[in-house]
């Protein structure tokens, strides 16, 4: 229901209703104070603390988080519909409608409408809306049936229905609006992670054209060249064509080890950060699938340039590379300036397509922990199944 961009709304509109529930709890508590003395106590400890309470708990969500704020306004909305089908039973007989008045909490039942237009299905959410003014104008008639008007209930019903009705429509267009952020934001880290793994394959295709042709050309150029009785001047390049060749035969053992992902990363750190330390430990002798191998090395640079770029001049940086069991962990470590993870803009891919996305690709996983002032640590993990 709420992804990476929904999820910032509902977190808003949530705490908005709860501030509303704060509001409209102290508006309505000396009336709440004098109907108390004529209910049934159970039903005034069924409004207040099953329905008011937790919606003014809503106001928290920021902090609770939004499975808690979820159960509240579940508990809310459900004790708001329970509250209105029992009020009647609550009254005391002959009690009338001039007397005791609406009871207190369907006096503010757009409050309970909106909390179920923001948590529940729009279906579910329309369907509660009705309810709650057949349990408002249901009580009101009964209690008011002596002076029964049918044209004043039938404008009071429009009214309520409408006044109601106006939040429900405000919190579904919201979330129909947060929904079509995500869905765009989904197919915008879709078209990146595409376009990176066209531009992979550039850089693959552009590597072995390169490959090719400081290698095995040169070698084919070298003996069409060759003078009579010089033919075998060529075989050295040759079998320097050859041996590049299968090195770069990704089913071959030799070509792909830890030790081997180990040395990349150790010389890509020496490039992007020449100051960075590398430790390297464990058991390096183990086979690694090259595309896992490309994946490590390739999440290790985009971490560094990004320690690089904003962890800032002074932050010193160290990369611990550890294998052990057939599995391969990599841990980059600065205390630069450090971030909030949950405050990098949904629209900046560079961690979540890069980093996490790549290294789940080929069945590893990517940690970053990180605190401003204190520094960052990224994790990436993979392990032979």
């Amino acid at each position: 229901m709420k992804g990476t961009l929904a999820t910032p709304v509902y977190v808003a509109m949530s705490a908005g209703v709860g501030s509303a529930g704060l509001v409209f709890g102290f508006i309505r508590a000396p009336l709440a104070l004098d109907q108390a003395a004529t209910m049934a106590s159970w039903w005034t400890v069924l409004a207040a603390a099953g329905f008011i309470l937790p919606a003014a708990a809503l106001t928290l969500t920021p902090f609770l988080g939004l499975r808690v704020a979820a159960v509240l306004a579940n508990i809310s909305a459900l004790s708001f519909l329970a509250a209105g089908a029992t009020a009647l039973f609550a009254i005391p007989e002959g009690a009338s409608f001039d007397a005791l008045g609406t009871p207190w909490p369907l006096t503010i039942s757009a409050l309970a409408s909106s909390i179920a237009a923001i948590w529940w299905r729009p279906s579910f959410a329309i369907a509660y809306l009705l309810a709650t003014v057949v349990a408002v104008e249901g009580v009101r008639t009964t209690l008011g049936w002596t002076s029964f008007d049918l044209g004043f209930l039938l404008i009071d019903t429009a009214y309520t229905l409408l006044f109601n009705g106006v939040f429900v429509a405000l919190a579904l267009a919201l979330r129909r609006r947060a929904r079509t952020l995500d869905e765009s934001f989904d197919t915008a880290a879709a078209e990146t992670a595409s376009a990176a793994r066209a531009e992979s394959r550039a850089r693959e295709t552009a590597r072995v054209g390169a490959l090719v042709h400081d290698t095995v050309l040169v070698a084919l150029l070298s003996a069409a060249r060759a003078e009579p009785g010089q033919e075998d001047a060529a075989a050295p390049l040759a079998r320097r064509a050859l041996a590049v060749l299968e090195a770069e035969d990704p089913d071959r053992d030799s070509a792909q080890t830890f030790r081997d992902t180990a040395w990349r990363i150790q010389a890509t750190a020496t490039e992007i950060t020449p100051a960075a330390e590398v430790v390297i430990s464990g058991e390096l002798d183990h086979p690694l699938p090259p595309e896992v191998g490309a994946a490590l090395q390739e999440a290790s640079a985009e971490v560094l340039r990004n320690s690089r770029d904003y962890a800032g001049v002074a932050a010193q940086r160290i990369v611990v590379i550890h294998a052990d069991r057939g599995r391969i962990r990599v841990e980059i470590v600065d205390d630069g300036a450090g971030f909030d993870p949950q405050q990098v803009p949904a629209h900046r891919l560079g961690i979540r397509v890069s980093v996490i996305d790549r290294m789940a690709a080929v069945g590893g996983a990517a940690r970053i922990a990180s605190q401003r002032g204190v520094g960052t640590r990224v994790r990436l993990e993979w392990g032979a199944r």
